[in-house]
C-alpha cells in the first residue's frame, strides 16, 4: 500500500481482511471502525464501487446512521 496508495484492490483488500478476520487475531479491538475507514477510502476514489458501498451501509446501522 505504501507503493501504490491509490489501489483500490489492496485498499479494499485490507478492509474486508480487518472486518472478517481481525476476531483470530485481535489485532485491533474495533475492527469496524478501522475497516469502515478504509471502505470510506475506497468509496472516496471510486464512488461507483457498489460493493464497498453495501458495506458502508452496515456501518451505518452499526454506528447508529454515523
Amino acid at each position: 500500500m505504501k507503493e501504490y496508495p491509490n489501489d483500490l484492490r489492496a485498499i479494499g483488500g485490507l478492509a474486508e481482511t480487518i472486518l472478517h478476520y481481525n476476531p483470530w487475531f485481535v489485532r485491533n479491538w474495533d475492527p469496524m471502525r478501522e475497516s469502515f475507514e478504509l471502505f470510506n477510502r475506497v468509496i472516496e476514489l471510486d464512488p461507483t464501487n457498489d460493493e464497498y458501498q453495501y458495506h458502508l451501509g452496515h456501518f451505518a446501522v452499526y454506528y447508529g446512521g454515523a
